[in-house]
């Protein structure tokens, strides 16, 4: 019989390394924290908002080019903010993804007790 392998569960974190992570996610890129807890839906959350800023910052260089070319602001400069709001979209979608991730990890991570103390259970 040709059982499926089941996929392997994400690892559980510890609350100070989950602390990380969501920190990671929102303050530095979105995506990568979610990598650092061994997420692997982090690398699209990554894509997603590199895919995003990519396109924001071809759309503003492209502004700002004919903006210098012309020596004044486009006619069409809406029609190049109007494309510059989808790059804009779809990074804040990836940031509001890693900060769903982000917390799930943060929910699901165990509680260390901190360095140099011992665990009242492990006495009795």
């Amino acid at each position: 019989m040709n059982d499926p392998i089941p996929p392997k569960p994400a690892p559980v974190v510890d609350r100070s390394k989950a602390w990380v992570c969501l920190l990671t996610n929102l303050f530095v890129c979105p995506g990568v924290g979610s990598i650092l807890a061994g997420r692997r839906r982090g690398y699209l959350e990554l894509g997603m908002a590199l895919l995003g800023a990519a396109w924001m910052t071809f759309v503003l260089v492209r502004l700002f080019t004919v903006w210098i070319q012309l020596l004044q602001a486009p006619p069409d400069a809406q029609n190049y903010i109007r494309s510059g709001m989808g790059g804009l979209t779809l990074f804040m979608g990836s940031w509001l993804w890693s900060l769903i991730t982000s917390l799930s990890i943060l929910r699901q991570s165990k509680r260390t007790p901190p360095v140099g103390t011992s665990d009242p259970s492990e006495g009795k």
